[in-house]
């Protein structure tokens, strides 16, 4: 499980579609730029939580730290799957977290914490249906 999130948020994160752009970018993206992409989602989220909660400042600082916490699960789980990559994830597998991500960051519209959760639930249900398979 934690394979096909690990590698469905590279993918997203690094902004890639399928899962041979998914497999280069994981190879070629410098850790240096995943951390830079982690500085750049705090200001999203800054502005994510203030156009949601405008002037209930108690809800802004509440969506703050759920969307913080999410966004560095994101990213840390982006690292994990750059350091692991060798080990042999498999295409099918990245290809499958890849559409997952995509799909769960669309229908949330950046929402670092609902993208975290609807991925979880969707890989899990991925995991069920293809594991009666064998």
């Amino acid at each position: 499980m934690r394979t096909l999130i690990t590698a469905a948020i590279l993918a997203a994160a690094l902004g890639t579609a399928s899962a041979g752009t998914a497999l280069d970018t994981i190879r070629q993206t410098p850790n240096a730029s995943i951390d830079q992409m982690e500085k750049e989602a705090v200001e999203m989220i800054s502005k994510f939580c203030a156009d949601r909660w405008g002037r209930d400042y108690d809800m802004q600082l509440f969506c703050r730290k759920k969307q913080t916490a999410a966004a560095k699960e994101f990213y840390d789980i982006a690292r994990d799957i750059k350091s692991e990559y060798g080990a042999g994830t498999s295409a099918d597998i990245l290809d499958v977290a890849a559409e997952t991500l995509n799909f769960c960051f669309i229908r949330w519209e950046g929402d670092f914490d609902m993208t975290m959760f609807c991925t979880k639930k969707q890989l899990e249900a991925w995991e069920k249906l293809n594991s009666r398979r064998k």
